[in-house]
């Protein structure tokens, strides 16, 4: 997958969880957790975007990592909605 397959694919989940906390997250605390954690991966997705050099890969790897802290703190604020059996 290339650079611009990889963003688009990022950017529709982030979409979709971005719904998802809109219309179920309650807890305030969750929700800021949510929303700062959105924001850095907003910040390394824009800096992903605008470097085509040497530095993707490089770039990619704090991205995931990033993405990693998201997707748990997802999981964190939605838990309660969604409980694993």
């Amino acid at each position: 997958m290339n650079t611009t397959e990889y963003i688009k694919e990022k950017q529709d989940q982030l979409v979709r969880w971005e719904q998802d906390v809109a219309k179920e997250v309650r807890s305030a605390a969750n929700l800021d957790s949510w929303k700062k954690k959105r924001e850095e991966v907003m910040q390394k997705l824009e800096t992903l975007k605008s470097d085509t050099g040497d530095r993707v890969d490089v770039l990619k790897m704090g991205f995931e990592s990033a993405w990693a802290e998201l997707k748990a703190a997802f999981e964190t604020a939605t838990s309660d909605l969604h409980p694993k059996s």
